[in-house]
């Protein structure tokens, strides 16, 4: 194996580990992280939807509607059962005769929001959306928590000067909505998750997985939501989930979207 070889494989095993070093640590000039038009197709159609879409999305409908508060995937389906119904567990059977179960992790009312939290079957536990207060987009800077501050997290050059500049990113206290910072997890994020920690900003492949394993069918707010992954072709712009589960879009960083995160940390 070649010096270049190796050093491509430990590149790889960084970003598998460390999924939020999009622009930071690591160069964004890099291609590794970044994805074209064609690599998403290819991957779209080796990974399709629940219901059989690949690119293109389809209307689904939520299969199950949790009713109380809760913190714990046992506390969870104990309260949210009625009778013989449990209505914090999904179990579905996809377009590819694959039976797929979600479970609840948390759920918190909060002025008239139910923020929930859900654990798919391979691992990974998806917040509820992200919001402060009113506000409900944000843009790709501070949804990656990518800065060019000095001495903080995750501060690199943007080549398209964007998050390191002040106009999209406190470069001070840099905000980061998946990320623990103590100044995101307190401001911004505490109440979407649950509780949990280790969350990022997914990339393109938890959302195609995460689509395939139906969960559109789970979270019935699933619209136009920022991923980690950049657009390969021209590093201003980065690829957002849409409301049809598909990818056929990508927009400015310093456009305004919606963000959720995710994390493979064990849950209660």
């Amino acid at each position: 194996m070649s010096i270049n070889q190796k050093s491509l494989l430990i590149v790889f095993a960084y970003l598998a580990f460390y999924p939020t070093a999009v622009f930071s640590q690591i160069s964004m000039q890099q291609s590794e992280h970044l994805l074209t038009s064609s690599g998403l197709n290819s991957l779209a159609t080796s990974t399709p939807g629940c219901d059989g879409e690949t690119t293109s999305g389809v209307s689904v409908q939520r299969v199950k509607q949790p009713f109380a508060d809760c913190n714990s995937i046992s506390s969870c389906k104990t309260a949210n059962t009625i009778g013989a119904v449990d209505h914090a567990t999904a179990t579905f059977t996809c377009k590819d005769n694959t039976c797929y179960t979600w479970r609840l992790v948390s759920r918190a009312t909060i002025g008239g929001v139910a923020y929930e939290v859900w654990h798919d079957d391979v691992g990974l536990t998806w917040s509820a959306r992200i919001i402060n207060g009113s506000t409900q987009t944000f843009n790709w800077c501070h949804a990656s928590g990518a800065n060019n501050g000095v001495g903080n997290a995750y501060a690199s050059n943007d080549p398209n000067d964007y998050c390191d500049s002040s106009s999209y990113q406190n470069q001070t206290n840099p905000i980061s909505l998946c990320k623990e910072e103590n100044y995101s997890e307190v401001l911004y994020a505490k109440n979407s998750k649950g509780g949990l920690g280790g969350w990022y900003l997914p990339t393109v492949n938890d959302y195609l997985l995460a689509r395939k394993h139906g969960i559109r069918r789970v979270l019935g707010d699933m619209n136009n939501e920022w991923t980690s992954t950049v657009y390969g072709d021209d590093t201003r712009y980065a690829w957002y989930f849409g409301s049809g589960g598909q990818f056929d879009s990508i927009y400015n960083r310093n456009y305004y979207y919606y963000v959720r995160c995710v994390t493979a940390v064990v849950v209660p």
